[in-house]
């Protein structure tokens, strides 16, 4: 696992209970963090990789989940990587998992974001289920009641 932050700017960015598991899949590579709510959770399947962009802002409870992708990956990507832009906004609750956001997206509070490759500046709503099959965003999305 690689953070761009020193200590200093982690013990000022990070609340609790934080579990960054690098265990199964990496190599986790994170950008500078913004802001790291209280209970959240990276994690990658074997043979996956995440990789967050600078300014990233988590939300509590958020979960990041490597998983295989399908999207074309740029060279500076490793293949079947989790990836977001710069500036990326994950509100609580959420799980972004086998995706890829452009910089300057918002994925909000409760949705489930999974298989898709968005672009820059892409919104995605609070309570939504966004579901594809590896291709561009928008995909369908659905919401939800939890």
């Amino acid at each position: 696992m690689r953070l761009a932050n020193n200590i200093g700017d982690l013990d000022g960015a990070m609340d609790d209970h934080i579990s960054l598991r690098a265990d199964e899949g990496e190599p986790f590579v994170i950008g500078t963090i913004a802001e790291m709510n209280n209970h959240v959770v990276f994690h990658a399947l074997e043979h996956t990789h995440i990789g967050m962009g600078n300014g990233g802002f988590y939300g509590e409870r958020v979960i990041v989940h490597g998983g295989p992708t399908s999207f074309p990956l740029g060279a500076e990507e490793p293949d079947n990587a989790t990836v977001t832009g710069n500036n990326v906004e994950i509100k609580r609750s959420a799980v972004f998992f086998r995706s890829r956001i452009g910089a300057n997206s918002t994925i909000g509070s409760r949705s489930l974001v999974q298989q898709v490759d968005c672009p820059a500046s892409t919104i995605i709503g609070r309570r939504q289920v966004v579901i594809g099959d590896g291709t561009n965003c928008p995909a369908p999305s659905y919401p939800v009641e939890w």
